[in-house]
């Protein structure tokens, strides 16, 4: 599929581990980047813009997310844990900033499915997420409009 979308055969076999060579396997990012835009929608040769991303959440709002993650984190961090791994504490680090993604798409998602089950959550009513969604509509929206405008 990636052939047939343009992608080159080198980021094609960097995604798939082919490649033997030692550039390749020691100093590039073995996720290449211009088969991952292709494959997500984008032009290959293009930079991507998100205008839900624009909005960053505040910290009390990012608090009502996956709780739990930041005790441990912190007791991760901080190496009041008996058994740690370095695997464990980029885990933990990679669900807090999932923390931000997750809010910035429910801002949209919840309108692209509104029946979803997960908006039932009270996360989802609570004040600082019904602002949050706001600002990120009205990001999303003002983006919309220009590009209406510069391509009409």
């Amino acid at each position: 599929m990636a052939d047939l979308l343009g992608v080159p055969s080198q980021q094609i076999q960097r995604m798939g581990g082919w490649n033997t060579d030692t550039m390749s396997n020691s100093y590039l990012n073995s996720l290449p980047r211009q088969f991952m835009r292709v494959m997500a929608g984008s032009e290959s040769d293009a930079s991507y813009y998100l205008p839900r991303a624009i909005e960053e959440p505040c910290d009390r709002l990012k608090q009502l997310v996956f709780p739990w993650v930041d005790y441990w984190y912190d007791r991760h961090s901080s190496g009041t844990v008996h058994e740690t791994s370095g695997s464990a504490d980029k885990f933990l680090l990679l669900i807090k900033c999932f923390k931000t993604t997750f809010l910035q798409d429910a801002a949209v998602m919840m309108d692209v499915i509104p029946e979803h089950p997960i908006w039932r959550h009270e996360i989802f009513r609570n004040p600082l997420f019904l602002e949050f969604q706001r600002k990120v509509k009205a990001h999303v929206e003002e983006n919309i409009t220009t590009a209406q405008l510069m391509f009409s």
